[in-house]
Order: structure tokens, then C-alpha cells, then sequence
């Protein structure tokens, strides 16, 4: 807090330049998980989304093989192409009314590659 005194004619004035408690971050978030025959189908859910400032508008999904999807839905679906790739990286951004768009992004596993199938899901957070 940063503040300073004032004295006129015999007056005692104490002016607060305070700070107000800082604003929570909106953090961007989503589910992931792909099926587990190696098809390339994976669905993602962005609900575990935190949104403290602005109002969402819109989700804009880049699936990391060149393929984009803006949806005002918090779940949605995409198929990789073939070859289905072992891997993408998965970036999510939110975009809210009157406030800074966000993001997050994080590696999936789409299909196994070698062993069992294993993780083909998970939570990515930013």
C-alpha cells in the first residue's frame, strides 16, 4: 500500500493509493482421450476451463496436423488422418469477450506405437 499525508490549513488528510485484490488468471484446460484401436478418433473436452475474466465467446482448437476447428462447443471431436499418427500436439485457445484470449497446449498419445496401449488420455492445463 503506498499512501501519504497531507497537511492544510490545520487538516489532517490521509490519501490510500491501495490496490485492490488481484483478479484470479483465467487458465485454459482440457480433457483429452483417444480410442483405444488406433483409429485416429479422439474427443476433447475444454469444460475444466477456468474463465475469471471476460465471458467466453469461442474455443479454437489447432489438432497439430494442420487441421483448426472454432466451436462454441465445450466438446468436440477429431478424427487424425492416415497414416494416425503416434503422437500430435494439441493446442487449445480460448477466446472470451472483453478480456486477453489464452492458451494452453500439450502432446497427446493418439495411437500406441509400441506396447500396450497406454495413457490414451489425460488432462492438459496451462
Amino acid at each position: 500500500m503506498k499512501g501519504f499525508v497531507l497537511v492544510a490549513s490545520g487538516l489532517l488528510l490521509l490519501l490510500c493509493l491501495c490496490a485492490g485484490p488481484a483478479e484470479a488468471a483465467n487458465i485454459a484446460c482440457f480433457d483429452w482421450s483417444c480410442n483405444e484401436n488406433n483409429t485416429g478418433v479422439c474427443t476433447f473436452n475444454s469444460g475444466c476451463t477456468q474463465l475469471t475474466q471476460g465471458s467466453l465467446w469461442r474455443y479454437s482448437w489447432a489438432w497439430g496436423d494442420g487441421n483448426n476447428d472454432l466451436t462454441g462447443s465445450a466438446v468436440i471431436g477429431h478424427t487424425y488422418g492416415s497414416p494416425v499418427p503416434c503422437n500430435a500436439t494439441v493446442q487449445l485457445t480460448v477466446i472470451p469477450f472483453s478480456a486477453d484470449d489464452f492458451s494452453t497446449s500439450c502432446q497427446i498419445i493418439v495411437r500406441t506405437c509400441a506396447g500396450p496401449p497406454i495413457g490414451m488420455s489425460g488432462r492438459c492445463q496451462g
